[in-house]
Order: C-alpha cells, then sequence, then structure tokens
C-alpha cells in the first residue's frame, strides 16, 4: 500500500509524505509513484532552462522508517512495550554498564520519544475531524491526561539513573535530551488542543486545568536547564528553535535510512555504446575492403574511401550512441539507490525526470489535469510544459524484519520535498491593481493578487492496484499560496 499526504512546507516548497507500506507475506514489495507536473509557459521552465541537475538540486527526499505505531493511551500506559523496554534497559546498565547496554538504552530512549511524537500526532489529528463538541471536549480532556502520564511515566525513572555508578558515566545526558523533546511535544500540543477547543461553551471548567499543567511543565523544564519560549526575549526563542530541530534529528536518528546512490543501467549503458563503435567499425572495414578488392591496394579511389568511410564511421557512432540513448530513456531511470538500514540492505529505489510532450502523456492524466476551455485554446499557441518524475521502489519485507526486532515495523516514509525557488524567477509583481466603478459611480482602484497554477497528477501503483491523485499549487513571486488537492 502507498499512502501520500502533502503540505506546505515553506513559504517555496511543497512537502510530499510518501509511505510505502510492505505486505510481510512478500520478499519483493515494488512500488511505483510517477509524478506529472505541469508548468505554465510564461514560467520559462524547459529542457533548455531547466535540466536533470537543477531539478535534482530543489528536490530534497528524507528516508526514514515508518515509525512503529501505538495509541496515545498505551504510550501513557506502564504496561506497554515501549515503557518497560525502556525501563528495562536502564536497569540492565545497573546490573552493566557495557558498551552494548549502553547503546540499547540510548535507542529505547529515542524510540520512546519517537512513538510518543507520532501518537500524540494522530490523536491531535484525529481530534480536527471531530464535528461533536461533548465528544471533543472528553476527547482533549483525555488528551491532556495521557499527556500528564507520559510526562510523569518516563521522568519517573530518573531515579534509576541517579546511582553512583551510573553517574559517573554522563549517562543521563541520553535521558535529558529525551526528556527536553517530550517536555517540548506537551506544552506545544496542550496549547495547540486549546485552540481548538477554545470556543466551546466548556471551555472555562478546563482551561486552568490545562494551563496548569503547561506551566507545570514550563517550571520543570527551567529548573532542569532546558531552554523555554519567552514572550520578551527573541534570543532565546531563536535558541529554542533551533535546539528543538537538533533534538527531533537526534530523536528519529534511529529511523533513518541510508541511500548509497549511483547511475542506473550503467553497464548495460557502456555495453551499447560498445556496440555502436563496433557498428560503425565494421561499417567502415566493409567499405575499404570492397574498395580496395575492385581497385587496388594502392589507388586514389581508395585512399577517397578510407577517407569517408573513416568521416561517417564517426558519424554512425554517434547517431547509434544517440539512438540507443534515447530508446534506453524509457527503460532506465537516471538514479539507483541501495536502501541501506544500519548498513544492511533492505531494498532499492530509482528515480528520472524528464520533460515530455502531451503526446506521451497517459489519457487518463490528461483527463485529470482538467484543463478549461480557455486554457486549451492557449495550449494551442503556448504548450503547458510536462515534467514527467518517476519512482521506482523495491523493499525486502523479509530482511526488514529481520534487522528490525525490537518494534513492528511496516515500512518506510520517503519525505520528499519540491522547492520552487526557480520556478517564481519569472513571474510578475505579485500585487496588481485593477480599476472598477465602486456604489457610487466613481473610479476605484482594488489590489489583486497574481498567481499562477502548477499542477501535479500522480499515477500510484502497488502490485496490481493502481490509482491517481492530483494537486495544485497557487503560487506567487512571493511564495505558494496555497495546495489544493482533487
Amino acid at each position: 500500500m502507498i499512502d501520500i499526504a502533502a503540505k506546505i512546507h515553506d513559504k517555496f516548497s511543497i512537502e510530499f509524505k510518501e509511505s510505502y507500506v510492505v505486505n510481510p507475506e512478500l520478499k519483493n514489495n515494488q512500488f511505483s509513484v510517477n509524478t506529472w507536473i505541469f508548468m505554465p509557459n510564461s514560467l520559462d521552465i524547459n529542457p533548455d532552462t531547466y535540466g536533470k541537475k537543477q531539478f535534482y538540486r530543489d528536490v530534497k527526499s528524507n528516508v526514514r522508517l515508518i515509525t512503529p505505531s501505538y495509541l496515545l493511551r498505551e504510550m501513557a500506559s506502564t504496561h506497554a512495550r515501549p515503557y518497560l523496554y525502556l525501563k528495562k534497559s536502564i536497569q540492565d546498565l545497573q546490573a552493566n554498564v557495557s558498551k552494548s547496554n549502553i547503546a540499547e538504552y540510548e535507542y529505547q530512549v529515542k524510540m520512546f520519544c519517537a512513538m510518543a511524537k507520532s501518537a500524540l500526532r494522530n490523536e491531535y489529528k484525529a481530534m480536527l475531524k471531530l464535528q461533536n463538541a461533548t465528544q471533543l471536549m472528553q476527547r482533549a480532556q483525555s488528551f491532556k491526561t495521557n499527556i500528564q502520564r507520559i510526562l510523569d511515566n518516563y521522568r519517573g525513572l530518573r531515579p534509576l539513573l541517579e546511582q553512583e555508578h551510573l553517574s559517573a558515566h554522563n549517562l543521563h545526558h541520553f535521558f535529558d535530551f529525551g526528556d527536553e523533546f517530550l517536555g517540548n511535544l506537551a506544552s506545544t500540543n496542550l496549547i495547540r488542543t486549546l485552540k481548538i477547543i477554545q470556543d466551546l461553551p466548556e471551555i472555562e471548567a478546563v482551561k486552568a486545568d490545562f494551563v496548569a499543567l503547561i506551566r507545570c511543565n514550563e517550571a520543570y523544564k527551567r529548573e532542569k536547564g532546558f531552554p523555554v519560549v519567552d514572550g520578551n526575549d527573541r534570543d532565546k526563542n531563536r535558541f529554542y528553535v533551533f535546539r528543538h530541530s537538533i533534538l527531533k534529528k537526534y530523536i528519529e536518528s534511529d529511523l533513518f535510512i541510508k541511500l548509497r546512490k549511483q547511475k542506473d543501467g550503467y553497464a548495460v549503458e557502456q555495453t551499447l555504446y560498445a556496440l555502436a563503435a563496433g557498428i560503425a567499425m565494421i561499417f567502415a572495414t566493409v567499405v575499404s575492403f570492397g574498395v580496395q578488392r575492385i581497385y587496388g591496394a594502392l589507388s586514389i579511389p581508395l585512399f577517397v574511401a578510407l577517407i569517408l568511410s573513416y568521416m561517417l564511421k564517426d558519424r554512425i557512432k554517434e547517431l547509434m550512441r544517440f539512438y540507443f540513448a534515447h530508446r534506453l530513456g524509457s527503460k532506465l531511470y537516471d538514479n539507483k539507490a541501495k536502501v541501506l538500514f544500519k548498513e544492511n540492505q533492505i531494498g532499492w529505489m530509482k528515480e528520472s525526470v524528464d520533460f515530455i510532450s502531451d503526446k506521451k502523456t497517459p489519457q487518463e492524466v490528461l483527463e485529470l489535469r482538467n484543463r478549461s476551455a480557455l486554457l486549451q485554446a492557449e495550449n494551442r499557441i503556448h504548450d503547458e510544459k510536462i515534467i514527467l518524475y518517476r519512482k521506482y521502489v523495491d523493499i525486502d519485507a523479509k530482511k526488514l524484519k529481520k534487522f528490525i526486532t525490537t518494534y513492528p515495523v511496516s515500512g518506510i516514509n520517503d519525505i520528499f520535498r519540491i522547492h520552487m525557488n526557480r520556478f517564481v524567477q519569472k513571474m510578475d509583481n505579485p500585487r496588481q491593481m485593477i480599476d472598477m466603478i465602486d456604489s457610487e459611480g466613481n473610479i476605484r482602484p482594488v489590489p489583486s493578487l497574481k498567481i499562477y497554477y502548477i499542477n501535479l497528477v500522480m499515477q500510484i501503483r502497488y502490485g496490481s492496484q493502481m490509482r491517481y491523485k492530483r494537486y495544485r499549487v497557487a503560487l506567487s513571486r512571493n511564495g505558494i499560496v496555497g495546495i489544493e488537492e482533487f
């Protein structure tokens, strides 16, 4: 199964979170995502101005394991696996401060925090979907209670690390990193929850409890020397944002996957190029032998024939290279990468990008693009440019299970960003004035935003299943205005 979620990452980039969920019964799980990007002609994005190198500079891909899934109430329980594993790792350290036990303890701290983050995010998204005010309020109170329990349970393990023989090894640093990260998550999620329930009639009855927990958590963080948000100090806030970003990367580092890239089909390409050179050499040899047989070994015709055959040989070789490259273009990919988890290969990924024409675009994709009559008319004069970005993923479910044993992992996430800075360079001024006649008959200029639309159609394949998604990104020269899914 492939699940794709899109969002605006920042002012000039959009993010697609592509989740590749494997079938554990299959050795090779094969996925493909083909994305057609329809660019307005006025942006001047074409093969002459925007090549493969520029495209790959403008995309960023972070591949990681899908975080093991636990409900928030499970993460808040002292009987659930994440808490028990974390507690056991600390108890093992008490018995023996070995390198393997230290590594396991650090791993369990990271995983507990990463799974808590995932559980909080999922629960918050579930609350956003609730329409019933009573249900939302009950869910919000449960959310607060579970956050309190997670903090209490985690922080309750700190005394286990304060034994004298453990203090000498400075092992509390790993625990502090997790403690600070959870504290940041707690405050952020409690405030976000307050924002979605602040207009409910029952808010006054629960607001004090939310605020009290937030203040208690902030006081604890100050006591431990962790940075907190300060309404009057920009430097402190800048440091808070910087440090939380580093903590996030640290906590999720054991889920990261390495990609070892190389050019795809290099051996095949070189073999075919050698074949092209061989065909050209056969032509030159046949011509020289034929002329020599007719006119003799030392003759002017042979001399001329050798020169012409040599000239044509090089042209034939280049034409054959071009032909093979063109024929291979649709079969091979630009890059192939080994998917490595802790230096163990669990699969591979391929990617390729090309400009293509309407004629080479599937009819279903063009129908989903849904050009208006006006755009169709304009397209006959100034056609949209179409970028096809292909991605192919193969994951070995058995190796995934073999190398990742502590928690069940359902697959991998490819967090893929497209940076659109280059696309806005030739746009018109974002703010334009339009004259109108107001209700009193006077001419009044009104401001309007000049926007451009970039359409993306995705073809998603897994096994025999295939489906499509369409997104439309609204851009101005000041950046991304919005993204819609159809």
